[in-house]
């Protein structure tokens, strides 16, 4: 891909750039309107492991689980690209943002069992237009008419995503991005890594780290690069930290908007949701009934840690946690519309099929 990429575990940079502009006459697909119940966004997880714990699960378990879902046992990478090659007209092509640090490569590795033969699916770690881009182009080269394209993308604790990039930076040695050795004598701690990008070199303007971390994932919603290099981080950084209100909008339509949200902290019951919405006739697998301990505790945890230690919220500081909120000003909003989506979602769900994918 670029020269960031790390082939052993397949991570490449931060997507940005400026402001979305969803090409003209691109139909969308467009989120349900579930029961306007909402569950309390600030309750405790229940369904995904400590964020950064090693969570690694055998091919022969992944591909027990993905075998349950369409009938097809193989053990692959979450490698970004095409999953699913689009081959019928009048279908689908579904696009996932890959915004890095966001379980992505987890998400690939489950979900592309999912997505039914026929219907196309291709993931990276691009800007929603450039995403759309490769959906069309690829249409067009298969001569396929009567097609509707879906946007994917997963969201996480903005905190949590800024310790998570942190540690990924130090301690994957799998991925040698330029500037590593600098950046480990830099910041040895993830205070200096904060410091850096709240009053130091990095703030606000290009700095050698592959991952800027101020509001990435607002920047991955609303950036508008066609090309694959839009990936690494651009030297006119600068524009792409000016979130002003009309960009923020654009990003809490997106998460209106899109086909699915996927939320990290809730990783299991997510995947349940997104096998609803590709597979909407089909019967939930039984990892989705979280009142069956048993059932529930089939479900392929395939984590993938990139050998990154076990790491938590608890490990930072008040003062860390102040530096984190300043450079994610935006990504708490955003973050919490997609947790307003997610539990209208649930109920709708849970009411439509009778059985609980989030318990309490």
């Amino acid at each position: 891909m670029n020269i960031y990429f790390r082939c052993s575990a397949h991570v490449f940079c931060v997507a940005m750039g400026s402001a979305l502009k969803i090409p003209h006459n691109v139909p969308l697909e467009t989120v349900v309107k579930p029961s306007p119940r909402v569950l309390d966004p600030k309750q405790e997880p229940r369904d995904l492991d400590p964020i950064g714990a090693k969570a690694d699960v055998p091919c022969e378990s992944i591909s027990k689980n993905a075998g349950q879902i369409n009938g097809i046992a193989s053990c692959v990478s979450g490698k970004d690209g095409w999953h699913r090659e689009p081959n019928v007209s009048n279908r689908k092509v579904y696009g996932f943002i890959h915004i890095p640090k966001v379980a992505g490569d987890s998400f690939t590795i489950n979900s592309k069992w999912y997505v039914p033969d026929g219907t196309g699916y291709y993931g990276a770690e691009r800007c929603p237009a450039g995403i759309l881009q490769e959906l069309r182009r690829r249409v067009a080269k298969r001569h396929l008419s009567g097609m509707s394209f879906g946007l994917l993308t997963f969201l996480r604790d903005p905190t949590a995503h800024v310790q998570s990039q942190y540690m990924e930076l130090k301690y994957d040695y799998g991925w040698h991005w330029g500037g590593k050795e600098q950046f480990l004598q830099d910041c040895p701690t993830i205070t200096a890594y904060l410091d850096r990008f709240t009053t130091g070199n990095g703030t606000k303007h290009a700095d050698y780290i592959a991952y800027h971390p101020q509001d990435m994932q607002t920047r991955s919603l609303t950036c508008e690069g066609l090309g694959e290099d839009i990936v690494t981080q651009p030297s006119d950084i600068h524009k792409y930290m000016e979130i002003d209100a009309h960009k923020l909008g654009e990003a809490l339509k997106s998460v209106e908007n899109y086909t699915f949200i996927g939320i990290t902290e809730f990783f299991q019951a997510s995947m349940c949701m997104f096998h609803d919405k590709v597979r909407p006739g089909s019967p939930l697998p039984d990892f989705c009934d979280c009142r069956d301990k048993v059932k529930w505790s089939t479900f392929p945890k395939n984590h993938e840690s990139h050998h990154v230690p076990y790491h938590s919220l608890k490990d930072l500081s008040q003062e860390d946690l102040q530096k984190a909120a300043v450079l994610t000003e935006n990504d708490q909003i955003v973050y919490k519309a997609g947790l307003k989506r997610f539990y209208r979602e649930v109920r709708e769900l849970e009411e439509r099929r009778g059985l609980q994918i989030h318990c309490k």
